[in-house]
């Protein structure tokens, strides 16, 4: 976060050509002067070359001013990315270096002190990084010819926790002349500076120090992809145990699902057959109620016992009626028996009724359930009778009389066993109507009047089906 330097890493194949490889050669001299007829002039001297400056040394000399000039780090105020002109005059430096060896490739690296968070040191050094190639950029450098990175507070310069270490943050040691210094922990790969005229070319040991050079980069740069691939690794490693973890979740959830279905279907089968079992027990009290009604219809058209007539003495034993004439005194004629029929129960009218239904005559079982709900307002049996009406309307294909008939039981009995599904059938009547409208809204009028209802249980079904 404070001031950190920004290093120039170079790999670098250039050619920098300097003019200290040409020889120097002497003038050429005068011509002689014309002989004199006094006495011959003597012979000229021969001409003289200059010794050649372009020495080892100075090869030496000037690759090492290329190199210190390229490694050069510069350095930034706290918290800044700023350039001074210190900054500025040692990038001219490089520029020159750089425009005069097109090949040249080089890595700018990005460092800061140890203080802040490590996000905020590596985004502190990658715009310290972006300064740097922006202005040797905006000088003539080849964008594609500079490479930049960020190693925020990693490998710092100096050991150190101080305001001294933080500020300077230089490495101390170096590596031999003829090889590059470590800096912040990635080895630099220095050009070999060849002064190129015509006649000055590489040492053989510039060559052996560019390879150990590049070496030593590709090593470093292994190392940083290994620890980047384990890191990559370890993630994947705890997406993957999340993504088997989810998916033991969500096989436990669709086994939990499928669980509570298995139990609800067998608690509604074990309803139904309760439901079935009730049905067949009230049957069979409606057909013993059915039976009585009907024996003592029996017993009341039976022959009633004979009756005497008012004022008519009894029979006596002393005369005897002639032929033809009227019956003596003291004899009595029989009196006509008076037996009349009796009309049927509302339990007798509810059984013949079902069993027409049940035969396929739903004429026949609506005229006895009509009769039924005339005669017998008041029985139990009248909601019973009153659905039944429906389903006999809706065999007869009298849909209005059915929907008619549904909606009465509703209506007048809605604590009736038989409500919801009167209700539940006028909504699959308005269904086949073409009413969606309708019989969405007779469903839902079911869920919420009968939630607990078989019915509404089917309701719900149908209302996610019904479009």
């Amino acid at each position: 976060m404070n001031a950190r330097s920004l290093y120039a890493v170079s790999s670098i194949a250039a050619v920098l050509a300097l003019g200290a490889c040409h020889k120097k050669v002497a003038p050429a001299p005068a011509p002689a002067p014309a002989p004199t007829q006094a006495a011959p002039a003597p012979p000229p001297p021969p001409p003289t070359t200059a010794a050649p400056t372009n020495t080892g040394a100075d090869m030496a000399s000037a690759r090492d001013a290329a190199r210190a000039s390229l490694t050069a780090p510069i350095y930034f105020d706290l918290d800044s990315d700023a350039l001074s002109d210190a900054d500025r005059a040692s990038l001219d430096a490089k520029v020159g270096i750089l425009n005069a060896s097109p090949g040249v490739k080089i890595r700018v690296a990005g460092h800061t002190d140890e203080r802040g968070s490590d996000e905020y040191n590596l985004a502190l050094g990658q715009r310290r990084a972006a300064a740097a190639k922006r202005y040797l950029t905006q000088h003539g450098v080849p964008d594609a010819s500079i490479d930049i990175i960020s190693y925020g507070e990693e490998h710092p310069a100096m050991d150190g926790h101080d305001e001294a270490a933080w500020s300077k943050d230089h490495r101390g040691r170096r590596r031999p002349q003829a090889r590059c210094p470590v800096i912040r922990g990635v080895r630099c790969l220095l050009p070999v500076v060849l002064l190129a005229t015509g006649a000055c070319f590489a040492t053989r040991e510039d060559v052996q120090a560019l390879h150990t050079d590049v070496q030593t980069l590709r090593a470093d740069n292994a190392r940083s992809d290994s620890a980047r691939r384990a890191s990559l690794d370890r993630v994947v490693a705890s997406l993957n145990i999340v993504r088997d973890s989810l998916g033991l979740l969500s096989n436990r959830v669709v086994k939990m699902q499928g669980d509570v279905r298995g139990d609800l279907y067998n608690v509604g089968q074990q309803l139904l057959q309760i439901q079935e079992l009730t049905g067949q027990s009230q049957q069979r009290v409606q057909e013993l109620r059915a039976s009585l009604e009907a024996r003592q219809s029996d017993i009341a058209s039976s022959a009633a016992p004979p009756q005497m007539s008012a004022g008519t003495p009894p029979a006596t034993t002393s005369g005897a009626a002639s032929p033809s004439g009227p019956p003596r005194a003291g004899t009595t004629a029989p009196a006509p028996s008076a037996g009349a029929g009796a009309t049927p129960g509302p339990n007798q009218l509810f059984q013949i009724s079902l069993e027409q239904l049940r035969r396929g005559s739903p004429g026949a079982a609506r005229t006895g359930l009509q009769t039924l709900l005339q005669q017998y307002p008041t029985s139990d049996l009248v909601p019973d009778a009153q659905f039944y009406l429906g389903e006999a309307y809706h065999q007869e294909g009298n849909a209005a009389g059915a929907d008619s008939a549904y909606a009465a039981v509703v209506s007048g009995y809605p604590t009736s066993p038989r409500a919801p599904t009167a209700l539940y059938k006028r909504a699959l009547g308005m269904e086949e109507k073409g009413n969606v409208t309708g019989a969405r809204g007779l469903l839902n009028d079911l869920v919420q009047r009968y939630p607990r209802s078989d019915e509404a249980a089917l309701a719900k079904e149908r209302l996610r089906t019904l479009k």
